[in-house]
């Protein structure tokens, strides 16, 4: 596993979020919500500027690293097998899936581990596909300030045909 370092955390704001964990979150165990949030915040930098996802940071910017993560879930310092099952989720969950938008690596920060997935914008716009009991929807999700927010009804429309170059008229 390659690293780099890194002098300065960053900050979360219009194109920085944090989470702290992929699917396990270190206070609490395993969670496997922290996964469709991942998938939702790449999902709003797609669809809006682009931006990185600091996975192994809480929301409070104190860096918990996944170090605990990979070692729960996989064989210590089996960082290869987190990076594929990140992919794996976000290329089942994001429709169409834009290749060569999204890219995983590692750096070091205050001596822990941490994913940052880097996110390029679309020209066109991804889905979040959710699979829940009794329904299957597409959710939009942009970035707006430090907030990944849901489009719906109008909004959504609006945002879709602007998107492809057309004009709102409503």
């Amino acid at each position: 596993m390659e690293t780099r370092g890194l002098n300065a955390k960053p900050r979360e704001g219009t194109e920085v979020e944090f989470k702290a964990g992929f699917c396990f979150d270190p206070a609490t165990g395993t969670n496997k919500v922290l996964r469709e949030s991942v998938a939702r915040a790449v999902c709003g930098f797609l669809n809006s500027n682009g931006g990185q996802v600091y996975i192994g940071i809480r929301d409070d910017g104190t860096v918990c690293g996944l170090e605990d993560e990979v070692s729960a879930r996989f064989q210590p310092d089996d960082f290869d097998t987190f990076e594929h099952g990140v992919h794996e989720y976000l290329k089942q969950h994001l429709s169409p899936y834009p290749f060569g938008n999204i890219e995983l690596a590692f750096e070091e920060i205050e001596s822990k581990t941490v994913a940052v997935i880097k996110v390029k914008p679309v020209q066109f716009y991804v889905y979040l596909l959710k699979k829940a009991p009794h329904t299957d929807s597409n959710e939009i999700y942009v970035r707006t300030g430090n907030r990944t927010i849901c489009l719906t009804d109008k909004a959504r429309d609006k945002y879709v045909i602007e998107r492809l170059g057309g004009i709102w008229m409503h």
